[in-house]
């Protein structure tokens, strides 16, 4: 009887062995109060598993940063300065001006020369004309100098004279586009032809050219001179001493 409570004396009077409370995880409270203290955010992003959204925004932002300090410093060594764009817009320039003053340049020596060219052209225009009628002069020379010399049948002479000039005026215009209009015998043309009288003709339809006073002339079918003529009419009746 007496020993049971010995051994409940026994273990209640003895001292703590030293190394149970190491063993029980027995530590001071006040070490254990300062290393379990924590943030409350930071209990609930260690029970969550997520980050906290303002450590995430920070982290991005550092990064546009440094990225967009970065890129202009690049672009920056590429890109040509100032001065060589100033430079480079000065040759431009000045290129752009000297072919100007050399179009200019050629425009006006081209507008000296077709003045000049039109000039001679109207000076000159005649210079061909004038060789084809020379022939007509020769002609008429020495139909003088045979009158004057005084041959056989002078009249003669003259007609032949006359005929053989014609014969080369008529040529030499002919060259030129210049052509006798034929009114006798056409019915009247207000176009080419100016009628100067008016006939009765019984013979003759009327409306007809029936006398030509004097010829007229077309130029590349552009009238010089319209034929004076004279055209027939239909004629009156009679009415006799009534």
């Amino acid at each position: 009887m007496d020993e049971p409570k010995n051994k409940e004396t026994g273990n209640r009077g003895r001292p703590p062995e030293a190394g149970l409370g190491e063993g029980t995880g027995s530590r001071d409270p006040a070490n254990a109060a300062t290393t379990h203290e924590k943030h409350p955010g930071e209990e609930n992003r260690s029970a969550t598993g997520m980050a906290d959204p303002g450590d995430a925004e920070a982290g991005a932002s550092g990064d546009v940063e440094g990225g967009i300090a970065k890129e202009p410093l690049s672009a920056m060594s590429d890109s040509p300065s100032l001065e060589e764009q100033l430079a480079e817009a000065t040759r431009l320039a000045g290129q752009a001006q000297g072919d100007y003053l050399r179009v200019l340049a050629e425009m006006e020596n081209l507008r000296k020369r077709t003045t000049r060219e039109v000039q001679q052209a109207r000076k000159f225009a005649v210079e061909a004309f004038a060789k084809d009628l020379l022939p007509v002069a020769d002609n008429m020379e020495r139909a003088m100098v045979a009158l004057e010399q005084g041959s056989e049948s002078p009249l003669e002479t003259l007609v032949e004279g006359v005929k053989l000039t014609q014969k080369t005026l008529i040529s030499a215009l002919g060259k030129h586009g210049v052509v006798r209009i034929q009114a006798l015998h056409e019915p009247f043309d207000p176009n080419w032809h100016q009628a100067m009288m008016q006939v009765p003709d019984g013979g003759a339809k009327p409306g007809t050219v029936v006398m030509e006073m004097q010829a007229g002339y077309l130029l590349s079918d552009r009238l010089l001179r319209p034929a004076m003529v004279a055209v027939a009419v239909e004629s009156q009746p009679d009415s006799g001493g009534n």
